[in-house]
């Protein structure tokens, strides 16, 4: 298709009859080549109706959906601000009154919905933002928090999720299961070979338990260091008084860790939620959970993943939300086709 442009536009310049300007012949190309790559991404998955077998009893009355208008949208923004904003009060200057937690790097994601078909009700959501739309972008959301460059060398498709929540009537494995095997089925059809997230540490007393947890980290869990990645504010020090608590691992953290993923280095510090953030990475190839998956084909390369992701929820008590990890894109309109 590149191929395509480029000969169009060099025949044009070439002729002498074709009277247009062709940095703006060049523009309206560009453009569409991008919606184009956008929307075969979509292309590959739009509605996904059912959940693996492990939770079908549960879940008949759940389906996952990506957000196709501004409708849809909304109702993942109003679901985000009753998460962050009033739940877990987090300060975000986004937020507006009339209830919609939104920033403008929604308009640059695909976003993931999980619906009650008999209610109509929007009861969980996350958005992706993927490597083609981060180089339109120019970098990615954790490029705030992170140094990211070490992820340069690595080979593949990476897609980034953020943003995720959950209705509190609806945390459960089937819900869970329910929208992650629609990431899954993404990753499947996008050819991704990881995916980056984020899990919290809470820092409630004072920082002695992500201390300790980060002391276990670093023990077998870290990136190779070719792939370290460092925090640009990085965890405050320990309370002079040491906890003699036990260590408590973030249920999520502990479900990515479960899987297989890794840990990218060091902390960082976010003072929107007063945690810890600690960028997770996730390849495809080396997660470990492998159960029947009646969603996805088992001759496919990725066709347990769906399981696998659903699993990370189901074995732990899972969090009602994950803050994102990842990137930007250049603002082309609140809908991507």
């Amino acid at each position: 298709m590149r191929r395509i442009h480029k000969k169009f536009i060099n025949l044009l310049e070439k002729s002498n009859t074709v009277q247009i300007e062709m940095k703006y012949l060049r523009s309206i190309l560009r453009k569409t080549l991008n919606r184009m790559v956008v929307m075969e991404e979509f292309k590959a998955v739009q509605t996904q109706n059912r959940t693996p077998a492990h939770s079908e009893d549960n879940a008949r009355h759940l389906q996952v959906e990506f957000a196709l208008t501004k409708a849809q949208l909304d109702e993942s923004f109003r679901l985000r601000y009753r998460i962050f904003v009033e739940e877990l009060g987090a300060k975000i200057d986004c937020a507006t009154p009339l209830g919609i937690e939104s920033d403008h790097f929604d308009a640059f994601c695909h976003h993931l919905l999980v619906r009650d078909i008999t209610t109509g009700q929007v009861v969980a959501c996350t958005r992706i933002l993927t490597d083609t739309q981060a180089q339109v972008a120019g970098g990615f959301y954790s490029a705030k928090e992170f140094d990211l460059s070490p992820l340069s060398i690595t080979s593949g498709r990476v897609m980034e999720i953020g943003r995720t929540c959950v209705d509190p009537q609806y945390r459960t494995g089937a819900t869970i299961g329910t929208l992650w095997a629609g990431l899954a089925k993404f990753m499947e059809n996008n050819r991704f070979s990881y995916l980056m997230g984020c899990a919290s540490i809470p820092m409630n007393d004072g920082g002695a338990q992500a201390h300790k947890i980060m002391m276990q980290l670093r023990a077998g869990f870290l990136t190779p260091e070719s792939l370290r990645i460092n925090a640009r504010r990085p965890l405050p020090p320990p309370p002079i008084e040491p906890s003699i608590a036990p260590i408590k691992m973030p249920p999520l953290l502990k479900a990515y860790l479960r899987l297989g993923a890794q840990i990218g280095g060091e902390p960082y510090w976010s003072e929107l939620i007063c945690n810890n953030v600690i960028c997770v990475i996730l390849f495809i190839e080396k997660m470990k959970v492998t159960l029947p998956c009646a969603n996805l084909p088992r001759n496919s390369p990725l066709g347990s993943i769906g399981i696998k992701l659903a699993a990370l929820c189901i074995m732990s008590a899972i969090k009602p939300w994950i803050m994102p990890i990842f990137c930007p894109l250049k603002p082309r309109s609140i809908l991507l086709f």
